[in-house]
């Protein structure tokens, strides 16, 4: 794994917000999951956020990246991932390697 696939990777976590079982707040990521896609050369962070709309999903991630100071290129996008609309929203950044 590459210096700056083990940065991100250290992101990574199943309860961002430390909520302990408690019911996820809005406008926070409930997990951030790493993915390393050796065989595409890409890695990939996914932010998954529960009552959040897209818009606020994508500017926290943004925000986030920034004061990471993650700096690389990368794409991003969101999408609505649950039964009702910003009920679960994804929101999945992708860095070449």
């Amino acid at each position: 794994m590459t210096k700056f696939g083990k940065t991100l990777k250290e992101f990574e976590t199943k309860d961002y917000q430390n909520r302990g079982g408690n019911y996820p707040t809005s406008d926070k990521p409930t997990d951030i999951v790493f993915y390393d896609d050796m065989k595409n050369k890409r890695i990939e962070l996914t932010f998954s956020f529960k009552n959040t709309n897209e818009k606020t999903a994508l500017n926290f991630v943004k925000s986030f990246l920034k004061n990471k100071n993650i700096v690389k290129r990368y794409k991003i996008n969101a999408y609505q991932d649950g039964d009702y609309e910003n009920d679960w929203v994804v929101v999945n950044t992708t860095f070449k390697r």
